[in-house]
């Protein structure tokens, strides 16, 4: 399975524009045999990366937490309140070594 969430998750209207950040965990059966993670992060805007993360994880591994922003290959999303009032997310889309997809972690823009 895979949980995310973002942080903050309510939008300072104080500020014209603001970065959220997610984390993000994605867990394994014990006992797997390891192998490739590829996922990717994808927004209610439509928007996904282009080009999916893709790293070895060890035999035995039960939980890989994500890099959180700053960090190389943090996920954030720098949006301003010209988006417009509502609700926003973030989801993990894994595609190996299963396909599935995290909740979505979502922010909340009411200026």
């Amino acid at each position: 399975g895979a949980a995310a969430s973002a942080s903050p998750t309510t939008y300072n209207c104080a500020d014209s524009s603001q970065i959220i950040s997610f984390n993000g965990t994605i867990t394994f059966a014990p006992g797997n045999n390891g192998g490739t993670l590829t996922y990717t992060w994808g927004r209610s805007d439509g928007a996904i990366q282009t080009t999916p993360y893709s790293l070895t994880i060890p035999p035995g591994t039960t939980t890989y937490t994500l890099p959180v922003y700053p960090a190389t290959d943090g996920e954030y999303w720098d949006i301003g309140k010209a988006a417009g009032n509502g609700t926003y997310w973030e989801k993990i889309q894994i595609s190996a070594p299963n396909s599935f997809t995290s909740n979505e972690a979502s922010f909340t823009i009411s200026c």
